[in-house]
């Protein structure tokens, strides 16, 4: 089997995918052909799976039984991303012709028989050119996408049809340049309302509540051949889950069955108990901070801020504010903080350095600090992975939505779960026009400071904890799902039936 990554965000759900399938197929080869630059991420995502003095079946068969093959550079740190499905096609002759490959870094894979799948992170096959390429080399083996966003994402993308083909008959028609009318479905601004199944109604500009030039840039080289490649695949795996969104999973699930294509769910993923994690120097003083704060503190009074590897607002003077007033309030912080994304205030970062409530980091252990009983609010952007690992842990969220599935997450979490208070105010552009809900964002600095410190009176209060009581009520649920007779172990099961028995 072989499964293509990209992202680094991506790297533990595949890898907690690998671990579940070798623990029901032990005699399963994995190959990951990983840009250059992730293989060491990758290879420390793994090794979190070794416990110490422990030598089972399944660690012998992780050390033996995958394969990673590095091909090239990476998207967010190297423009060569668009160029690596031009690496992937040699090595995915020779793998499919049981043949040794030689890596950039000189690395010889030995020749094995071929895949019996192919498994495609969502990145990569955006470039609709690498389906291509596997099914123009063989027509046997399935490819699949990989998903690692939330089902009602893959809904918006496949209602909206096929935007490149829409945008070439416009550009014919009006004679006006294609990323011009790309850029405008990627924030559009007519104010129609989008239904997707299980989320409230919104108008199509909610969808993109920030314009983020690294994601518009991506979009228009890739982003908008989601369709293409949605269509063109064998079938998808997400690792959503019934639990989360069964209502658009249902859709889904409805849609590609239309076509005689499955759908997998392997939902939740990625999480590391207490006894396998293991603590880097930095990571062992983020959790010194935890448990000197729990200490003092108590259990639930920390705020874990983070907005994921890749996204930061574009706004970053409301993230200021925001982090103002919780030093402020006294309210014990640990901000994951990268100064390449944004150049905080030399003042600010002084005085949360200096704070003995406040720990910056530029990497956070995530699953520790949700895992930690002093966590009791995630401030996130609601990217799938982060919401999926606050809800396995019962943690309360703060939603900043940038982009992708994040709009979905956070308006689904704060209307419909209730799991959630959603940052309306810090919105910029088309997000500061009217919501379908009613609400009408000022956009001012003043109205962000109203609106957090309005949040934060309701933290603590019944109202806090009655949310707080949902997202344990959802984590319950998801400890189920891996049950010997829980859903997502079921799929796992179809899945191995169907391609690998």
């Amino acid at each position: 089997m072989g499964l293509k990554l990209l992202i680094e965000g991506h790297l533990r759900p595949a890898v907690a995918v690998a671990i579940k399938l070798l623990k029901e197929k032990p005699d399963l080869i994995i190959t990951f052909p990983i840009p250059l630059n992730l293989q060491q991420d990758l290879l420390d995502h793994i090794k979190e799976y070794f416990i110490d003095g422990k030598d089972d079946t399944l660690q012998t068969n992780l050390r033996k039984r995958t394969r990673i093959i590095p091909l090239g550079p990476c998207v967010h740190r190297d423009k060569n991303f668009y160029t690596l499905v031009e690496e992937f096609e040699p090595f995915y002759t020779d793998l499919i012709s049981s043949k040794p490959y030689i890596a950039k870094n000189g690395m010889i894979l030995d020749s094995i028989r071929p895949p019996d799948i192919c498994m495609m992170d969502r990145t990569q096959a955006l470039h609709s050119e690498a389906l291509r390429t596997v099914h123009r080399i063989t027509e046997n083996i399935p490819v699949f996408v990989f998903s690692f966003s939330s089902t009602s994402l893959t809904l918006r993308i496949l209602l909206r049809g096929d935007v490149p083909a829409q945008a070439e008959r416009l550009s014919k028609e009006t004679g006006r340049p294609i990323d011009e009318i790309l850029m405008e479905f990627y924030q559009p601004n007519k104010g129609q309302v989008i239904d997707i199944p299980g989320l409230p109604s919104m108008y199509d500009y909610e969808v993109v509540p920030h314009l983020s030039p690294v994601m518009l840039a991506f979009y228009l080289k890739m982003g908008s051949r989601s369709y293409d490649s949605f269509q063109n695949c064998s079938g998808i795996i997400t690792t959503s889950n019934w639990v989360y969104e069964s209502q658009g999973t249902r859709a889904l699930e409805k849609y590609l069955s239309e076509t005689n294509r499955p759908l997998y769910v392997l939902g939740p993923l990625g999480l590391i108990t207490p006894e396998q994690l293991k603590e880097s120097s930095e990571e062992r003083t983020a959790t010194a901070f935890l448990d000197g704060i729990l200490t003092k503190r108590g259990k639930q009074s920390l705020i874990y801020v983070s907005f994921g590897s890749l996204f930061w607002p574009p706004n970053p003077e409301a993230v200021w504010k925001i982090l103002e007033i919780l030093l402020e309030r006294n309210i014990p912080i640990l901000l994951s903080y990268n100064n390449q994304k944004a150049s905080m205030p030399e003042a600010l970062h002084s005085t949360l350095t200096l704070s003995e409530n406040a720990f910056i980091t530029p990497w956070a252990p995530q699953n520790a600090v949700l895992q930690h009983p002093v966590t009791g609010w995630f401030l996130t952007h609601c990217g799938q992975n982060s919401v999926m690992e606050a809800l396995s842990n019962g943690i309360p969220m703060i939603a900043w939505p940038i982009d992708t599935d994040q709009p979905l997450n956070a308006a689904y979490m704060s209307t419909k779960l209730h799991v959630a208070y959603e940052l309306i105010e810090v919105r910029t552009k088309n997000g500061l026009k009217p919501l379908h809900r009613g609400i009408t964002p000022r956009g001012t600095m003043e109205a962000v400071e109203e609106e957090f410190r309005g949040i934060l009176e309701k933290l603590w209060s019944s109202d806090g904890q009655a949310k707080r009581e949902d997202a344990q009520e959802i984590q319950r649920k998801f400890s189920t799902l891996w049950d010997e007779d829980g859903e997502s172990r079921k799929d796992l099961r179809r899945f191995i039936s169907d391609h690998l028995s």
